[in-house]
C-alpha cells in the first residue's frame, strides 16, 4: 500500500513530456527583447599612452565595463571612434540588436549624424568603419551628452591610458594595432583649390600663377611698353 501511495504521488506531480516540449519551443522561438542597450564610450590619450574606457548596461540594469590600453600612438579624436569600434564590437559579441550610444565626442557624433564633414582621410576610414557597423544593428542611434554625464567611461579612458595592469574588477584589455589599417584609409578628398597653391607651387617650383606663358607675353608687352615710352620721352 505505501509502495502504491508513493507511485501515485510520484505520477500525479510529475509534469506531462509534451508539457516540457512546449516550454522548450517557447523558449527556442521566443523573439529578442527590443529593449535597447546603452554603450557609453570615451577615449583618452597623453604622453603616457591611448586609452578606452566602454559601459555597455542591459535593459535589465546589468552593467558590463571594459578598460582598453592602447599599445598605438593615437590623437584624442582617434581614440574616440576607436573606443567607439570597439563598443560596437562588444555589443555585437552579446547578440545586441538594438543599441543607443553616448558620447561626448562632439565631432564623433556630428560625424556619424551627418552634420560634419570627415575630410581627414583617417577620419574618413574610421566613420566608413562605424557605419558598417551600424548597419548590422536592427535599431541605432548616438547621442552627445555633457562630458560630466559620461565620467564612468572617462575614467576608464583615463586608467587605459595611464596602466597596463587592470585590478580584478576591471581588467586592462590590450589593444595592439589599430582598428583601421593603411590600406582602408580612403583617398585624399579634393576640397577645390586653396588661396595658397599658387604661392606653394611659385617657391617650390617656379611656377608662375596662371598660364606661364601668358605671364611672359604680359611681361614681354609691359616691358616694351616702358621702353618705347622712354624712348619718345628722349626725342622730345
Amino acid at each position: 500500500m505505501k509502495s502504491q501511495v508513493l507511485v501515485d504521488f510520484i505520477a500525479d506531480f510529475t509534469p506531462c513530456e509534451s508539457v516540457h516540449a512546449e516550454q522548450e519551443l517557447v523558449a527556442l522561438t521566443k523573439k529578442p527583447s527590443s529593449e535597447k542597450w546603452t554603450l557609453s564610450v570615451d577615449g583618452s590619450s597623453n604622453i603616457k599612452g591611448s586609452g578606452l574606457g566602454l559601459v555597455l548596461k542591459s535593459p535589465q540594469g546589468d552593467i558590463l565595463e571594459q578598460s582598453v590600453h592602447c599599445n598605438i600612438r593615437a590623437t584624442n579624436n582617434k581614440a574616440k571612434y576607436e573606443a567607439l569600434i570597439t563598443g560596437l564590437n562588444l555589443a555585437k559579441s552579446l547578440d545586441v540588436k538594438n543599441i543607443q550610444v553616448l558620447s561626448d565626442s562632439q565631432l564623433v557624433v556630428q560625424q556619424m549624424n551627418g552634420f560634419y564633414e570627415a575630410r581627414d582621410q583617417r577620419m574618413s576610414a574610421y566613420l566608413t568603419k562605424v557605419k558598417q557597423l551600424q548597419s548590422t544593428f536592427d535599431e541605432f542611434t548616438i547621442q552627445q551628452i555633457p562630458r560630466s554625464e559620461n565620467a564612468r567611461a572617462d575614467a576608464l579612458a583615463s586608467l587605459g591610458s595611464t596602466t597596463t595592469s587592470g585590478s580584478k574588477l576591471i581588467p586592462i584589455v590590450q589593444l595592439m594595432s589599430p582598428t583601421i589599417q593603411e590600406a582602408e584609409v580612403l583617398a585624399p578628398v579634393d576640397h577645390g583649390r586653396s588661396w595658397m597653391e599658387p604661392i606653394f607651387n611659385y617657391l617650390q617650383a617656379d611656377i608662375l600663377p596662371g598660364d606661364r606663358l601668358q605671364q611672359k607675353l604680359q611681361n614681354f608687352a609691359s616691358s616694351t611698353e616702358n621702353f618705347i615710352k622712354n624712348r619718345l620721352q628722349d626725342l622730345i
